[in-house]
């Protein structure tokens, strides 16, 4: 939308509908009051969040079955990322199919059923969020109180305010105190596995 970014909304809609013969006028002005978009804007006018909206209303315009986006709601406050989640997830249970790539761990387990994890250029993970997750467990320790066989079992360890915070495979939970032990959330999962190698 860059390259538009000085041209009216309407203008942009005008262009835009004659690529698609299926193009629902009723679905666009629906999108244009829910989202609150006024078509005398232009782009540069518009917030981020808003732009991402009125893409979102070009896209639905032309009863798109596959959404693509990329950092939907990178740069976008709480309270708009928040409603743009919970467009997407609306979307979702009317059977429209969204990809998106994030770097923000707590849209995905906000409303992602699966993910494709890329780490280092390579497809690290590629399955449902919670069988990913559920794969592996968090420990806690003070330093200098695992033996060998558990240090080797670490991934990613990192200093806490108190100790040690790591990551392990959820298979290895039987060689530690249960007391240690914690689910691993996205993030925490992520975290760890980016420094695994470091």
């Amino acid at each position: 939308m860059n390259q538009y970014s000085n041209r009216r909304l309407a203008d942009i809609t005008a262009v835009t509908r004659g690529f698609y013969a299926g193009w629902d006028a009723q679905a666009y002005a629906e999108c244009l009051r829910r989202f609150e978009l006024d078509e005398r804007k232009t782009p540069a006018q518009l917030s981020s969040g808003m732009q991402v909206k009125y893409a979102l209303a070009l896209a639905l315009s032309h009863r798109a079955e596959l959404l693509i986006l990329d950092e939907p709601t990178s740069g976008l406050d709480p309270v708009s990322r928040e409603e743009l989640l919970e467009l997407l997830l609306g979307l979702g249970r009317k059977g429209i199919t969204v990809l998106f790539s994030t770097h923000i761990t707590s849209d995905l387990e906000r409303c992602a059923d699966d993910i494709l994890y890329i780490r280092r250029g390579r497809v690290g993970a590629k399955q449902s969020l919670r069988a990913f997750t559920e794969g592996y467990r968090t420990v806690c320790y003070p330093e200098g109180t695992l033996t060998g066989a558990q240090q080797a079992l670490l991934i990613g360890p990192r200093l806490e305010k108190q100790g040690m915070r790591a990551l392990i495979r959820a298979q290895d939970a039987p060689a530690f105190d249960p007391a240690m032990l914690s689910p691993a959330g996205l993030e925490t999962v992520v975290v760890h596995l980016e420094k695994e190698d470091d």
